[in-house]
């Protein structure tokens, strides 16, 4: 899956069908680094986001694991079985 013209041709798929997203519950950091570890695991692009503290949130805290973007199929090898919010 890491060819760039896979890619290049999955980004415009999913620019031009409305650019999907999906958030689903985990219920730990440790659940959005395994999420990642997956990800790396399988070539999915993916990003950790630690949050920057201007809230609530602890500054640091790991709060997001962006995935994709990627079709639907190579998503749910990795959020199958999580709940959506």
């Amino acid at each position: 899956m890491r060819e760039s013209k896979y890619w290049t041709k999955v980004y415009e798929r999913w620019t031009n069908v409305g650019q999907k997203k999906i958030c689903v519950k985990v219920s730990s950091e440790a659940d959005l680094i395994e999420m990642k570890k997956k990800a790396d695991e399988i070539g999915i692009p993916n990003y950790l986001v630690a949050d920057a503290g201007h809230t609530q949130i602890a500054a640091g805290s790991l709060t997001v694991c962006g995935l994709g973007p990627v079709e639907s199929q190579h998503v749910n090898i990795i959020t199958g079985g999580k709940k959506l919010l």
